[in-house]
């Protein structure tokens, strides 16, 4: 059995335990965010959003070179930039970065997926030399480890990533190939990982765009919310039962994500977009809740 197709597994046991249970948890693919802080990196260093107090805290070590921050079983993960294949953990007790196994490929403004406890996947990207990229890598925290997974079937930068039921990853959107703008979504089922990744054949109205910096995350075992990205305020509900993309709910303000994992906390999912703000989404009320300034602070990217 591969790496994918035990997450797989293991996800699977887990929600039908939570379904049986009646409460199903729609975070998969999204940071756990269990410290009860969305960190970001910003132009000016690595900082938080204190969720129980409201305000941004700066962090007092340096900014590293990375695009992507990710929550994941209580620890922190700094990943990727187009010129250096880096990863680093910030450790919270002494504020340092500390550098860990580097990326199979240097590139950044990539999706990182949430697969387990353990494991995170990144999605396309682009390097150095400007290229647009289909290579996927799964990152195993307690290994210290890369590997590689099946690539896109589209080269992509700043597509939006999810995961529904813990079984179907998704890859949403994104720049940087012919067929950008579209309303496209890319499937790999993590348990006939063989078969490699597929372009999902939709339900959808021919004016849904999804365009650069979308974002996307699981509002239930077979609904995932994506926002548009691209400036707008677009938002869609997917459903892979009916295979169709909705309408849902837009966003208060119009923005962009260039691909931030969604960091959930309790009922709700926190979104850190370009502009400098944090979007607050109600998951069991689909509504959005509120939107916070984070101060003048622009996020890196």
């Amino acid at each position: 059995m591969s790496k994918l197709e035990e997450i797989a597994d293991n996800a699977l046991t887990i929600s039908a335990k939570l379904s049986r249970e009646g409460d199903f948890d729609p975070s998969s693919g999204a940071s756990d965010c269990a410290i009860g802080k969305v960190y970001f990196s910003a132009t000016d260093g690595l900082a938080y959003f204190d969720i129980n107090e409201k305000k941004i805290v700066r962090a007092v070590t340096p900014l590293g070179n990375y695009t992507n921050v990710v929550d994941i079983s209580k620890r922190i993960f700094c990943v990727g930039t187009p010129y250096q294949g880096n990863n680093q953990e910030f450790i919270e007790s002494s504020k340092t970065l500390v550098s860990k196994a580097p990326l199979l490929f240097r590139k950044g403004y990539f999706p990182l997926v949430i697969l387990s406890a353990s494991t995170f996947i990144t999605l396309g990207g682009y390097n150095e030399s400007g290229s647009y990229l289909k290579n996927c890598e799964i990152y195993d925290i307690k290994k210290d480890k890369w590997e590689e997974a099946p690539s896109l079937t589209l080269a992509k930068y700043c597509a939006a990533g999810a995961l529904l039921n813990g079984r179907k990853l998704l890859c949403i959107g994104g720049d940087g190939n012919e067929r950008s703008g579209e309303a496209l979504i890319e499937c790999l089922d993590l348990r006939k990982k063989s078969e490699g990744w597929k372009l999902l054949t939709m339900k959808v109205n021919e004016a849904t765009r999804f365009t650069q910096g979308p974002s996307a995350f699981q509002l239930s075992p077979h609904e995932i919310l994506i926002l548009a990205g691209g400036n707008t305020t677009d938002a869609f509900i997917y459903s892979d039962k009916t295979e169709e993309i909705k309408r849902s709910v837009n966003l208060p303000i119009a923005d962009q994500f260039y691909s931030w994992t969604p960091r959930k906390f309790k009922n709700f999912m926190y979104l850190p977009s370009i502009a400098g703000r944090l979007f607050v989404y109600n998951i069991k009320e689909r509504k959005w809740e509120t939107s916070y300034q984070l101060s003048s602070t622009k996020f890196k990217h």
